[in-house]
């Protein structure tokens, strides 16, 4: 019923494909836009977007990652303003996604989200978020008539906030686990190895609790009112989304995001049938951030920019410095052999956006929680702040 009144999107036209929407909105802004919300691909799309017209530079090496400002006087928006001023000053040219800087992290993520949210939220999309939390009120409360009725005994219950809490425990030193094994460090694989033996014990924990409560009288009516609850949770995530929608003003927007995405999609296609013979790097550069705001990367580095799209060279230490052909303002001082996973663009955002998501954590919480908060969806894009 409150999605009928407050959710229903308005009626969008099918507009021809274009770019005009890029002259009006930044990458960021327009993810932003696009996703109802703020992801950290919104940040790791601005950065790109700076790099693309030569504000900075984007250096990986066996430390993460480092940003590094040019000389380069360009035109930028304002929430790249913000972003460049958050970075540098007088005295820093550089900046680096580290765990140690991930205080800095967190600020530069904040203020870019809440630039975002005051120039757009409520104006080209509501988010109806107060509708949300009677709906979520309301959830929660049928979800505790209904466990309240069913747990006979204090033990059953006991037992029932036991597994709850050691579960989510649980949960945390796997997605940690997982998170070590990706990386392609050294001392990565060896956490990954510790935590993984580590984990041991406490799955078996787990799975003899577990045990020993589904041999108990009321544990079956007690695991259908858990199967409700995920039901019930399932429910509320998509309410969610449906509640977001478009404002009029909004409207006008979304065609012009869905007629630039219909327009960057015919760009592999025409790169493919010209056989890559035209010098297309200045439209390269200036689309490239939308692109990989709208969750483009298959559609345009899927056998256009293939892994051929590098180029390489030595430094006088003996390192390889690798650049992308197509885009020469991303390179790496990592060794040949640990630039393979970077074989082309796609990847490389996805370790960027997920770079940018891990060290903006404390290293307390993303050891007991995975580093799960920011994520890449897609690309990389992660998980929505």
């Amino acid at each position: 019923v409150a999605w009928t009144f407050v959710g229903r999107d308005p009626k969008k036209m099918k507009v021809p494909p274009s770019t005009n929407i890029i002259e009006q909105l930044s990458p960021s802004a327009l993810r932003y836009i696009w996703k109802m919300g703020f992801d950290t691909q919104c940040l790791s799309t601005a950065l790109i977007s700076l790099a693309s017209k030569g504000y900075l530079t984007i250096e990986c090496s066996k430390n993460g990652l480092t940003l590094k400002k040019t000389e380069n006087e360009v035109n930028l928006s304002n929430d790249e303003k913000e972003i460049a001023n958050l970075l540098f000053n007088e005295q820093s040219k550089s900046y680096s996604f580290t765990k140690e800087n991930y205080i800095k992290n967190q600020i530069l993520i904040e203020e870019l989200k809440k630039n975002l949210s005051k120039s757009y939220k409520n104006i080209y999309f509501v988010t109806n978020s107060l509708y949300y939390m009677i709906g979520l009120i309301a959830s929660i409360i049928v979800f505790g008539i209904s466990m309240v009725g069913t747990i006979a005994t204090f033990e059953a219950g006991f037992l029932l906030l036991w597994l709850a809490l050691w579960t989510g425990g649980v949960f945390g030193i796997l997605s940690a686990a997982i998170n070590a094994w990706k990386t392609r460090k050294i001392n990565g694989k060896a956490s990954a190895v510790i935590l993984t033996i580590f984990s041991i014990p406490f799955i078996a924990a787990e799975l003899f609790v577990l045990t020993f409560f589904l041999s108990m009288p009321d544990s079956r009516f007690i695991l259908l009112n858990l199967i409700f609850s995920v039901l019930l949770i399932i429910i509320n995530i998509v309410y969610f989304k449906l509640l977001k929608r478009p404002t009029k003003e909004g409207v006008v927007v979304y065609e012009e995001i869905e007629a630039l995405k219909r327009f960057l999609q015919n760009i592999p296609k025409d790169l493919k049938e010209q056989k890559k013979e035209l010098n297309l790097q200045l439209e390269i550069d200036k689309l490239l951030p939308y692109a990989l705001a709208l969750d483009m990367e298959k559609d345009w580095f899927t056998d256009v920019f293939e892994p051929k799209a590098f180029s390489e060279s030595t430094n006088a230490d003996n390192t390889y410095y690798h650049t992308f052909a197509f885009a020469p303002w991303i390179s790496s001082t990592n060794l040949k052999s640990d630039f393979k996973s970077f074989s082309d663009f796609k990847s490389f955002f996805s370790y960027f956006t997920s770079t940018i998501s891990n060290n903006s954590t404390s290293p307390s919480s993303s050891s007991s929680s995975g580093g799960s908060s920011g994520g890449g969806s897609g690309g990389g894009g992660g998980g929505g702040w």
